[in-house]
């Protein structure tokens, strides 16, 4: 009989970099891993959990950066995080207590053994063979690296355990993902293994105990996405959506998208552009000596994989970047390298030269739109259209959109058009223009961003 693949998918995104500890709760300090060790009592655990493991038990196994140890940082995680009572089911279907209980007892009843592969296809992080009584998890190099948290790890096993009990994919007709065969679920409420991801996600993200408040943001965006973009039938999420403000004493501001107040929730360690990103945001320094980094809107920053911080000697002439479900551009003052397949060749890019003008900022007047093919970018000259259409990067002119060289921004939320001036002044672009004073001060960037409510909830 002929076995059926079941797959994880990699996120359509940038990986989160992040300290992978041994220990169950990982803490992103400088982007290093943790020298945390796995005590030996632990250990016998989980040799009788996975007798692959029998050889390590009765003995301390400490982190040393290997395969096996990123593989027993997800396993130990499962069996140690602890979540706070009662869980109480979102109002929408992100969080529904399907999967709550006991989550090492559900692991371990449905996966007896995990082989790290050494090679697997683009984007597959693990699979498992058919349904039934095939109880080895495979392992693939991509999900064994410090891109990969603990955290994450654990929503990847338990995605696949769920197959064990008989749920495919099915092939994606819409969305980031169209035309991936396997990539996505019918709908939510099956309760298939992509049900298993966001639920765990958004378990992990609003009830998970003394977990990093980074990670803790990284698990309610991944909730968010996966939610978005893995179901043919949509799924209902409440969301919110608001903008937000740095000001020149690094102070992160709240503004609802009525303009009517705006509350502080945090301050950054570093000046720099907030870019928009499917995962959240991405702060691209003011120093350029310094890496780029996901940033939350308290503020707190984790570094992240990608091509601008790889290649430090090249960041001088960045502008900004965009970021898409499926397509990346870097915008340099007179030129864009477009990478137009995140899903099969996420580095293979095409470099389009701009033209007249420079380049200044991407904007969003039609708000943030990930699953389109296109962004605008303002210039000296005026405003044009950059695109991944027919696959390849194309620049032309805007013709549709004006915008003034004298706003440094340009971001949509609600119904809300907002814009920040070269000299630091919001205006509200939805009613002529008029000057919005919330009493932040100098305003030197502005973004806008989208929450799940359920998040919210204290």
């Amino acid at each position: 009989m002929k076995q059926l693949l079941l797959v994880a998918m990699l996120g359509l995104s940038l990986s989160a970099k992040a300290a992978v500890g041994i220990g169950p709760i990982s803490q992103p300090d400088n982007g290093s891993n943790s020298a945390g060790c796995i005590p030996a009592s632990e250990m016998t655990q989980i040799a009788k959990d996975f007798t692959q493991f029998s050889n390590l038990s009765g003995k301390e196994f400490c982190n040393d950066n290997s395969q096996t140890a990123y593989l027993l940082a997800g396993i130990e995680f499962i069996r140690k995080v602890q979540f706070t009572q009662p869980m109480t089911n979102s109002a929408d279907q992100l969080f529904k207590n399907n999967f709550s209980g006991d989550w090492n007892k559900y692991l371990t009843n449905l996966i007896h053994t995990f082989q790290i592969e050494q090679s697997c296809p683009v984007g597959v992080i693990a699979f498992v063979y058919g349904f039934f009584h095939q109880n080895t998890m495979h392992v693939c190099p991509a999900a064994l690296t410090n891109a990969f948290t603990p955290l994450d790890l654990a929503s990847v096993f338990m995605h696949e355990a769920r197959h064990i009990e008989g749920y495919p994919h099915t092939t994606c007709s819409q969305g980031p993902r169209a035309g991936l065969n396997g990539a996505c679920d019918s709908k939510i409420s099956d309760t298939g293994s992509y049900d298993v991801t966001v639920e765990t996600y958004a378990q992990l993200g609003q009830y998970g105990k003394d977990i990093n408040p980074a990670y803790r943001a990284l698990a309610q965006a991944s909730s968010f996405i996966y939610a978005a973009e893995a179901f043919q039938t949509p799924v209902q999420i409440n969301k919110d959506e608001a903008f937000l403000a740095l000001n020149t004493d690094r102070e992160m501001y709240q503004i609802d998208s009525g303009l009517k107040a705006a509350t502080k929730i945090g301050a950054t360690a570093n000046f720099g552009h907030i870019a928009k990103s499917k995962m959240g945001l991405i702060l691209i320094p003011e120093d350029k000596n310094l890496p780029m980094s996901r940033v939350f809107i308290t503020g707190e920053t984790t570094p992240i994989a990608g091509e601008y911080n790889d290649n430090a000697a090249t960041r001088g002439n960045v502008v900004d970047y965009y970021f898409a479900w499926t397509w990346n551009a870097r915008i340099e003052k007179n030129k864009v390298q477009f990478f137009c397949d995140k899903r099969q060749n996420p580095t293979q890019s095409v470099v389009v030269q701009l033209g007249a003008g420079e380049a200044l900022s991407v904007v969003y007047p039609e708000g943030y739109t990930p699953e389109k093919n296109y962004a605008y970018v303002t210039t000296t000259k005026g405003t044009v259209k950059i695109s991944c259409e027919g696959s390849t990067g194309q620049i032309v002119a805007a013709n549709n959109v004006t915008v003034d060289t004298d706003l440094k921004r340009v971001h949509k939320a609600g119904s809300t058009m907002l814009g920040l001036t070269n000299d630091g002044q919001l205006l509200n672009l939805s009613a002529n223009s008029k000057r919005v004073d919330l009493g932040l001060g100098t305003v030197v960037d502005v973004t806008s961003f989208t929450r799940a409510t359920f998040f919210d909830k204290k």
